[in-house]
């Protein structure tokens, strides 16, 4: 207290001011504040229910499944630049097609010789054609009438391709083969060009080929005319005695067992040389 009087306790008042506020409203009959403890029941009640999440393993569903079906992020890299029209249609330029050559491809397999300058070599007018002396020889030829046959009976793809490629008036070096002295011993000339081989559709003939069609022919033969005979054999010893020298690049050399085989000039020429020359 100050100056010895007594001071009002203000709390107190204030305490009892509200208690009879409170009394003399609920005479009059209106409500009360509700309390702190009210407050927070009314708040819980009308707080919202959190959305229940859906049991992933309900029905069925696997979590590894839907591990699965889920979407791969997209990538955060950036777009790519597009592509114009002039891109999109760039004109691709022609290539002229060069000639073919008339290099004559080596025959392939286990008796084909290296590839190497001047071999194989190109179609010069010049042949070389073998026949077994016990099925048709030069004599044979001779005695056609006309002294002009049918080269037939050929059934190897690249002998038979050398055949299509002879023209009229080429020359042909006649080799008797598969005998017991095998070598050139004269010379025919092509007097007709390619036709098909008959004797392929004849059931009848040794030559007879079941996958022959007459409308698309595989197998061909060319005539040729007997022109004469050679002084003497050139026999297959003697020509390979030049193998590593003269007759380096003679095919019947290189591909003995092909029956149809290209001869060059210079071949051709050395072969007739020696035709002249003895031998003891």
């Amino acid at each position: 207290s100050v100056g010895g009087s007594p001071q009002p306790n203000r709390w107190l008042a204030m305490t009892e001011g509200s208690r009879e506020t409170r009394s003399a409203k609920a005479k009059r009959g209106d409500p009360s504040p509700p309390s702190n403890h009210e407050t927070q029941l009314k708040r819980q009640r009308v707080q919202p229910v959190a959305k229940k999440q859906p049991d992933q393993f309900q029905e069925g569903v696997d979590l590894v499944d839907q591990k699965q079906t889920q979407k791969p992020p997209k990538s955060r890299a950036s777009p790519a630049t597009p592509i114009t029209k002039s891109e999109r249609k760039t004109p691709t330029k022609k290539v002229k097609a060069q000639p073919r050559s008339k290099a004559v491809a080596s025959p392939k397999g286990k008796n084909a010789a290296p590839a190497e300058e001047g071999w194989p070599p190109t179609v010069s007018g010049l042949w070389l054609i073998k026949s077994e002396p016990d099925e048709y020889s030069l004599d044979d030829l001779k005695n056609e009438e006309n002294s002009i046959g049918f080269w037939d009976g050929v059934r190897n793809l690249q002998a038979r391709n050398f055949l299509q490629k002879m023209k009229l008036g080429d020359q042909c070096f006649f080799y008797h083969s598969s005998c017991k002295v095998p070598g050139i011993v004269g010379i025919a000339e092509v007097v007709e060009e390619a036709t098909p081989d008959l004797s392929a559709f004849d059931e009848t003939s040794k030559n007879f080929d079941p996958k022959s069609d007459k409308d698309k022919p595989r197998w061909f033969g060319v005539r040729v005319q007997y022109k004469r005979e050679l002084k003497r054999k050139i026999t297959l010893e003697e020509l390979k005695k030049f193998k590593e020298g003269a007759l380096a690049k003679l095919t019947l050399l290189r591909v003995p067992r092909l029956s149809v085989q290209i001869v060059s000039k210079t071949d051709w020429q050395f072969v007739l040389s020696k035709e002249e020359e003895d031998v003891a």
